[in-house]
């Protein structure tokens, strides 16, 4: 009897070219949502293939339905042929689940996606990876993805990829305390959402969000406010930009140790649930943590310290280790309110992770620390941390100095 033939897969048959598909794509690079889903829609009924899932799967995210979004991208990426075509696959379902705080499965997607032979594929998976690195606390590549990434706006197949590597970059610059660069990248900012139209507008409150964050932590807090107003005016239907003014003035009046305004603005904050995308993990983090800061201003140490161990908990389970951190000085506060001194040790392990991570914030971080404790070496250390600072915030630096001082006699610092 003759042996069976061993079964073999198919045939790879390369993708057809469909003028539907790629009038699509010219639809969504001008940033003509309705008419490029129209057509990618057609492209998928008639059975288009991984080119008209991957155009379905932008238009859909651009339009915030993640879920379509994301069932197109990794349907795409299961039949799909051409390098390319799985390349940009994987990016948008890598973008996906950073929004919706799967970090470890978006490295593994974004990962393979930025070995694409070409340019304008493997530029945008490297931005996006970029966005990712700050979140897993490693600014430096970070940094250098974003930069690389977007060298030439002329490749990108996606209208907001400028501004998102952009946003990237202050991101990175502000964690290490880089002011002057991160300025002059705010700057860069509004003229290329000025020039992108339509598209760019979109990113104007999220322009003021990082504005906001810089300017506060220099000292410039007036300006910081009318960035974070300007946020809320702006944002329109998206959700995002506006949580995150109301988080930042939340925190500007729990430095003013304002507990009773700081209350009201976190009241109008509503953060989805994880599946919406819009980072709103990373939303949850920083409400939590204000509200730590809230209960500690109000004497509730016992909340405080749940705020921490929250926080750190979540943290610790997406591999977010900037928020890590500031959940560990929460709870170091917490522990001294509730009338236990936390580990010397422990807290000088937290107090290395600022220079790293929270470099904006680590002079201040330590000097509450240093009141808190009664160890009078850590304030030795908040002026070292302060003075690093200032040394990077350029023409800000003389400003910034003196609002410092006044910061660190406020928070207790001794007489010489």
């Amino acid at each position: 009897r003759a042996e069976p033939e061993p079964a073999t897969a198919p045939v790879a048959v390369p993708e057809r070219w469909d003028p539907l598909v790629q009038r699509a794509r010219m639809e969504l690079a001008a940033y003509d949502l309705d008419g490029a889903r129209r057509d990618a829609d057609e492209a998928v009924r008639r059975g288009g293939g991984a080119g008209a899932l991957e155009v379905a799967g932008w238009v859909a995210y651009y339009e915030r339905n993640l879920d379509e979004a994301l069932r197109c991208a990794e349907a795409a990426v299961g039949v799909a042929v051409e390098e390319e075509r799985r390349a940009s696959c994987l990016t948008l379902a890598g973008r996906i689940r950073h929004s919706r705080g799967d970090l470890s499965t978006s490295e593994e997607h974004l990962e393979a996606a930025v070995g694409s032979p070409v340019p304008g594929v493997r530029a945008t998976g490297e931005v996006w990876l970029g966005a990712l690195r700050v979140h897993q606390g490693r600014p430096r590549e970070a940094l250098e993805l974003s930069v690389r990434g977007a060298v030439d706006a002329a490749v990108m197949r996606h209208p907001f990829v400028i501004p998102h590597s952009l946003s990237s970059r202050v991101y990175a610059l502000g964690i290490q305390g880089r002011v002057a660069e991160a300025m002059v990248v705010l700057d860069t900012w509004e003229t290329v959402i000025e020039d992108l139209g339509p598209t760019g507008r979109r990113f104007g409150a999220v322009l003021d969000n990082f504005s906001a964050w810089i300017l506060g932590a220099i000292g410039r807090l007036h300006d910081a406010d009318a960035r974070s107003r300007s946020a809320l005016a702006r944002a329109g239907r998206f959700s995002e930009p506006r949580h995150h003014a109301l988080l930042d003035l939340a925190l500007a009046a729990i430095e003013r140790e304002d507990a009773v305004m700081a209350k009201a603005w976190l009241a109008q904050l509503e953060v989805p649930p994880d599946e919406a995308g819009a980072m709103a993990w990373h939303q949850r983090q920083r409400a939590w943590l204000l509200e730590g800061r809230i209960a500690l201003l109000e004497g509730d140490a016992e909340l405080a310290s749940d705020r921490a161990e929250r926080t750190g908990a979540d943290a610790a389970r997406r591999g977010v280790p900037r928020a890590r951190l500031q959940a560990d000085v929460l709870g170091h506060l917490a522990q001294v309110a509730q009338g236990n001194m936390p580990d010397a040790a422990a807290v000088d392990l937290t107090l290395d992770g600022l220079d790293e991570l929270a470099v904006l914030e680590g002079w201040r971080f330590t000097a509450r620390l240093a009141a808190a404790t009664e160890r009078g070496n850590l304030w030795a250390g908040a002026e070292g941390r302060a003075a690093r600072l200032v040394a990077a915030c350029g023409a800000e630096a003389e400003r910034t100095a003196e609002w410092i001082e006044s910061e660190l006699t406020r928070l207790g610092r001794p007489r010489a």
